[in-house]
């Protein structure tokens, strides 16, 4: 839709620096479309079941070629340059790596949270919602608005607390880890976690179910790599944070902004 081509140009064009047209907007908003396969555990291509797995390749090769039609190699060049002992062996290679890191997260997941957004301002659920367990407050779609105009940044963390862009992940502990309901698990297990729930942990968050972008707590939020907003110093408890979190929500507020009537803020790349 319109939403998903403004956010595939607006993350290219900070990215990258280069504004695509529509044709080429279209490509990259795939990264939406197909986030599933993207996420298809690797059994599946193991099994030999690769015609699930060609439109993966075959967005991943278009994507590169993007970058390279917008000069965006020379960018990458000087990237492999400064990255020391983790330089890659060519810039094809490192443009297919960051052309998965841009579309994946950077375009997929910032395409989710104006997805349901925009179904909250609706005063709607989206589908990445659980609807037994989330209130949205009884508000009409003027109310949403209002509220969003009041504290669009707020209104979209908090529309992500309830529907995450990344509603679960999979990982292997490190170490053994007890679980209430599974006991001691040994290092090397694969867990599955799922985002949205702990997100509804009434010891977390009051009334944990109920739309409330003033709730004071609202940076504790789990994304899928740690409190995306939490308190200065979280870099360092998360290693792995996404370097792009204020960016998303900076085009992610943008392009709610345009849908309400709105200026979208400036932006430079």
């Amino acid at each position: 839709g319109k939403a998903a081509i403004l956010v595939a140009k607006a993350v290219f064009y900070l990215t990258f620096g280069a504004w695509v047209d529509d044709e080429d907007a279209a490509i990259l908003a795939q990264w939406r479309s197909l986030a599933a396969d993207f996420v298809m555990p690797r059994l599946v291509d193991r099994m030999g079941l690769r015609t699930l797995v060609t439109p993966v390749q075959s967005l991943r090769l278009r994507t590169t070629a993007l970058l390279l039609k917008h000069q965006a190699a020379l960018t990458l060049e000087d990237m492999n340059r400064e990255l020391g002992p983790w330089r890659r062996p060519d810039v094809a290679t490192l443009s297919d790596e960051v052309g998965f890191v841009v579309g994946f997260a950077g375009i997929g997941g910032t395409t989710a949270a104006v997805w349901s957004t925009g179904h909250v301002l609706c005063a709607e659920l989206s589908s990445d919602a659980d609807p037994k367990h989330t209130d949205l407050g009884g508000r009409t779609p003027e109310q949403m608005v209002a509220l969003y105009r009041s504290n669009a940044r707020n209104f979209v963390k908090e529309t992500c607390r309830l529907m995450a862009p990344v509603g679960d992940i999979s990982f292997e502990l490190s170490a053994p880890r007890h679980f209430p309901l599974f006991g001691t698990l040994p290092e090397g297990t694969l867990v599955s976690g799922a985002i949205n729930l702990a997100n509804r942990d009434p010891a977390a968050f009051r009334r944990p179910e109920l739309f409330d972008p003033s709730r004071p707590d609202l940076n504790r939020a789990l994304t899928w790599n740690g409190q995306a907003f939490g308190p200065r110093g979280d870099d360092r408890v998360y290693p792995r944070i996404c370097p792009g979190r204020e960016m998303a929500l900076e085009v992610a507020t943008a392009v709610c902004n345009i849908a309400i009537g709105e200026e979208p803020a400036p932006m430079s790349p």
